[in-house]
């Protein structure tokens, strides 16, 4: 799928600057950097709403730049609650190896058929296994191609049909295009209900929601404010709206307006766990601060652990983190922007020219945001908007990108 169309049938749904250094607390700043080209590029590009934040053993900066909610006139700060999207499957990468850690999961090169309760295979290649490692680095053949609309409508009800109903070929909602003409392995391609059946296995082998899984297992020990189901996020006045902008570059709202009411609640008591947690957004739902987000990346610089003073909290095991940044598939993909996939995490060597980074991008009904850290050099930059003018890269990442990460880069090594 080319990056660059909008698939928003996948997911139905001047300001102040702050310098931190230690991890997630601010301090004060002896020496400010100068942030002024944050804002250059932040209009050059008509944005309506951005954070970023820039990351070198602990936050050094956050800056927040235009409007959350442009009705109500609520500006973009530390607090706002963000629509992450695709950042959203290193999540689902984390609760899968955790699962391993726990001895749930023998491997990653396991069988999904063995921890689903039936059988998937490609119609295809009916003998050769779909295998846990194929859903996190996209090569499992399953296409978001051949998902209808009946299937993603019916999905975002309180009782979803089974993935089951998608994937067999004596399923209701099975066509010829779900499957490509690949052998599981061989081929890339980007996959939101391969990240979603990845969310099922989650949810099958834990016995709880997916999102109940991640609440209780990550984002609670870390502190992260929001979650994976709007109707939970606590302060649903700080979300930020999601804007498209016009011919005339003047933004109409696209999503995410709730108008500081919630959604009303849905009814998942009959959910079974495993079934079908498209709702739950295990490929794209997560809604939370940039510096909950922050806590996430540290996670990976930190082999594992998150530290908040002489407090820490172990995430994972350093050798998962290993296994989560190891090169798993190497090609071209999307256009040139994959050419190195790890377990949910994009590994490039083409946004800031002569490193490699490690992370994730998220692009849906004009949102942006972009997660990528350096393990090595200790550094991470997070980047969200909320709405803006997108113009393609030079590298397959958007212009914006290239143009935030860069200079952030210079800002933290100056």
């Amino acid at each position: 799928m080319n990056r660059f169309r909008k698939y928003t049938i996948l997911l139905l749904l001047c300001m102040p600057v702050f310098i931190y250094q230690a991890s997630c607390q601010k301090t004060e700043s002896k020496n400010p950097i100068d942030l002024k080209v944050l804002e250059t590029i932040a209009q050059e590009n008509f944005l309506v709403g951005m954070t970023v934040l820039g990351y070198r053993d602990g936050v050094r900066f956050i800056y927040n730049y235009g409007y959350a909610d442009i009705d109500r006139e609520i500006k973009v700060d530390d607090s706002t609650i963000f629509f992450t999207a695709s950042i959203s499957k290193i999540i689902t990468g984390i609760a899968l190896m955790k699962l391993i850690e726990s001895g749930t999961i023998k491997s990653i090169d396991d069988d999904i058929s063995a921890y689903l309760g039936y059988t998937v295979r490609n119609p295809h290649y009916s003998i050769i296994p779909v295998k846990i490692r194929h859903l996190m680095t996209h090569t499992s053949g399953i296409s978001d191609d051949g998902v209808s609309y009946n299937f993603i409508s019916a999905s975002y009800s309180p009782n979803p049909p089974s993935m089951k109903e998608l994937l067999s070929i004596t399923g209701s909602y099975y066509n010829d295009d779900i499957w490509l003409k690949a052998v599981p392995g061989s081929k890339f391609k980007y996959s939101n209900f391969g990240t979603i059946l990845a969310g099922a296995i989650v949810g099958k082998v834990s016995g709880k929601r997916f999102d109940e899984f991640v609440n209780d297992e990550i984002l609670k020990p870390l502190g992260m404010r929001g979650g994976f189901i709007i109707q939970n996020v606590k302060n649903i006045g700080k979300v930020a709206v999601v804007y498209r902008l016009d011919d005339n570059r003047d933004p109409y709202i696209s999503a995410e307006y709730y108008n500081g009411k919630k959604p009303a609640p849905i009814d998942l008591s009959d959910y079974i766990p495993g079934s079908n947690p498209t709702i739950l957004g295990p490929h794209g739902g997560l809604r939370t601060r940039v510096l909950g987000l922050a806590k996430i990346m540290e996670i990976f610089i930190n082999k594992g652990v998150y530290r908040n003073g002489d407090d820490y909290v172990r995430v994972l095991n350093e050798s998962s983190v290993e296994q989560m940044l190891k090169t798993h598939w190497k090609g071209f993909g999307f256009e040139g922007l994959y050419k190195r996939k790890g377990l949910f995490i994009h590994i490039t060597d083409d946004l800031i020219p002569g490193l490699r980074m490690y992370g994730h991008i998220g692009d849906v009904m004009g949102l942006l945001s972009a997660m990528y850290f350096n393990p090595e050099r200790k550094f991470g930059i997070i980047f969200i908007t909320n709405g803006g003018y997108h113009q393609k890269g030079s590298s397959g990442f958007y212009r914006i990108e290239e143009q935030v990460f860069r200079e952030s880069y210079k800002l933290l090594f100056k």
